[in-house]
């Protein structure tokens, strides 16, 4: 896979510009599936973890990338860092790519969660939930999909990475395919792992989602 081509069959534009952008979830720290860590300072890979990040940028180096974009949370700069550096370029971090803003629950256990009503309403009803403190998930799908918006401007018929988080890239996810919000915890996005969307002015085509690199 070499880039994207100015083609469309769904569209019948064979001139559309065509930007293909790589969604890169972080690679797994210590807390996955037990903490919301969310934005919670000092939260760095694991020595594995890094190892990871290496697989991913060797998964990814003849993709014909030209530009790494990534989240400002250390775990999506580490992720990002060999991909940038084998490829000869610096990751651009992007504010709107950070993790949902989780408020009063950042930091919390999962376990201390479950025991909060608020926390089954925000399972059940991301799209009307607000997190005490925090964002809405409409809120998170809105930078998301402006950003996503942005690099399609910046970059037309080229490739880019962008190294984020799990449920702000399962709501542009849902975005462009149509899904409801409050059915997003249906799309698995799991650490390390790699989705394919191509954006045009005719739409956008999703061309892989959870491809894992170990």
């Amino acid at each position: 896979m070499s880039g994207p081509r100015r083609s469309s069959a769904a569209s019948g534009n064979a001139d559309a510009a065509v930007t293909r952008i790589y969604l890169i979830r972080h690679a797994p720290h210590a807390h996955q599936r037990t903490r919301i860590v969310g934005r919670a300072a000092g939260m760095r890979l694991p020595e594995a973890s890094l190892r990871i990040a290496e697989r991913l940028a060797e998964r990814l180096a003849g993709e014909g990338i030209a530009a790494v974009y990534c989240s400002p949370l250390d775990r999506a700069r580490e992720t990002a860092a060999p991909l940038a550096a084998r490829l000869g370029l610096a990751a651009e971090i992007c504010a709107e790519a950070n993790e949902v803003d989780y408020g009063e629950w950042t930091d919390r256990t999962v376990e201390e969660l479950r025991a909060h009503p608020l926390w089954e309403r925000y399972n059940r009803c991301r799209s009307l939930t607000r997190i005490p403190g925090g964002e809405t998930m409409v809120e998170v799908q809105a930078r998301m999909v402006g950003l996503l918006e942005r690099l399609r401007s910046a970059h037309p018929d080229q490739a880019v990475a962008l190294v984020g988080h799990g449920d702000p890239i399962r709501s542009a996810v849902c975005f462009h395919l149509g899904i409801p919000l409050d059915l997003m915890q249906r799309i698995e996005v799991a650490p390390a792992s790699i989705g394919i969307l191509e954006l045009a002015d005719w739409g956008a085509r999703l061309l892989r989602l959870n491809e894992l690199v170990r």
